[in-house]
């Protein structure tokens, strides 16, 4: 392709972020007609995998989950765009923003998710989710609100449910919250002096177990660890319906509460549906090989909107922050192949393990064939945004980020 090459790419997330820099470093400085924009609606990167800890932790503070994308994009050859995406026009070859329109002669999307409700009454317009430090800063506010509003009421039917907090879904999101929220319990008690038997942390999965993916020993572990925290699991039932005041599960069990924090599901962005291209689970675009829609070769998909199945298996590619950095990387391999007339690189998901925290100094995980648990596994975990943001921006991100 001869003269100027538009690439956008929508979102600064894992795999958008990755997937300009990349490209941005194959391409080099003297490329002719390099033109990178990347569109994203915060001016800022979120470490979305440590959204857990702003919400529930009470020494998180936002800065500990982000960090401007001008630190990261400096002296990068990238142009950011601070704007909202309404559109995808495939036949213009443009993306419309509420700031204006940008045409492209190749696509990366790479927007994220949003909470799938499935349909369960009252969930949606009572629950808190986590999809942003701004929601992260919401939960945490809302949570300590319940136990000011404890304090000052006296009336017993009022203060029912004000300290009891139901936590959707057990996944790795859903059980770390659970446990950062354990740990910051006591603090919050002894601010508001609270007896810590009024409150109740409440984990409700539909599957039979916590934690799908991680070996039998470590759920066992992390079940008891939690266990002893006070943290109630119950399984193998869903959330059926939700009131402002009251939880209602598949079981017929009802709890009061106000306050639900859903982690049970997320679906892709519809602007990839509503610009005609094929998705599959719960909205999320599918692609091929190469992470190009099955639709538009011009168009890369990768992240939570893409829906990526294992060559090996045959299933679906749950979306997680390893997985959108290496789709990023290929994504944007494989524009510069284009453009540059070499063979694409076939995308080929490659896990090195799974991690997750249980509160501060516990955790556990699975690193290939190892397995670990306690404080182990959660000095592992507290080394994966360190090797992050070394990997965004070396030594000089690194000092300035963690000093």
């Amino acid at each position: 392709m001869e003269g100027r090459t538009r690439t956008v790419i929508l979102g600064a997330g894992y795999a958008g972020l990755r997937a300009a820099m990349e490209l941005d470093r194959l391409l080099g400085v003297r490329h002719p007609g390099k033109e990178i924009t990347l569109i994203n609606k915060h001016n800022y990167h979120q470490f979305i995998t440590r959204l857990h800890e702003s919400a529930a932790r009470g020494d998180t503070g936002d800065e500990d989950v982000r960090i401007p994308l001008a630190e990261i994009l400096g002296g990068r050859d990238i142009r950011l765009v601070k704007d909202t995406v309404t559109r995808l026009d495939r036949n213009r070859r443009q993306v419309e923003t509420e700031g204006g329109a940008h045409g492209y002669d190749y696509l990366v999307v790479s927007l994220g998710s949003l909470p799938e409700f499935f349909d369960i009454p009252g969930l949606k317009e009572h629950a808190l989710t986590l999809r942003s430090l701004n929601t992260a800063r919401m939960v945490r506010t809302h949570i300590e609100g319940m136990f000011a509003r404890f304090k000052n009421v006296v009336d017993p039917w009022e203060r029912n449910g004000l300290l009891t907090f139901v936590i959707g879904g057990a996944g790795l999101t859903g059980v770390e919250v659970a446990g950062e929220l354990a740990d910051w319990v006591p603090e919050l008690c002894r601010r508001y002096d609270v007896d810590p038997l009024e409150v109740r942390i409440i984990n409700v999965e539909a599957s039979e177990d916590i934690l799908p993916g991680f070996a039998p020993d470590l759920v066992e572990y992390a079940r008891n660890l939690l266990g002893e925290k006070g943290v109630r699991f119950v399984t193998g039932t869903r959330i059926a319906r939700v009131k402002d005041t009251e939880v209602r599960l598949g079981s017929g069990e009802v709890i009061p509460t106000q306050t639900v924090i859903w982690a049970g599901g997320i679906r892709g962005n519809p602007l990839m549906a509503e610009a005609g291209l094929t998705v599959q689970g719960r909205g999320r675009a599918v692609v091929n090989e190469y992470l190009q829609s099955v639709d538009d070769p011009r168009i890369y998909v990768t992240g939570d909107s893409a829906f990526t199945v294992d060559p090996e298996s045959g299933r679906p590619l749950a979306p997680n922050a390893q997985l959108a950095i290496a789709q990023g990387k290929v994504a944007a391999y494989n524009i510069y192949a284009d453009m540059k007339g070499l063979p694409k690189k076939r995308f080929r998901p490659q896990s090195v393990g799974v991690l997750a925290s249980l509160g501060p100094g516990k955790g556990i995980g699975m690193i290939k064939t190892v397995r670990a648990k306690g404080l182990t596994a959660a000095l592992a975990k507290e080394m994966v945004p360190v090797r992050y943001l070394y990997s965004l921006g070396g030594i000089k991100l690194l000092a300035k980020k963690m000093l």
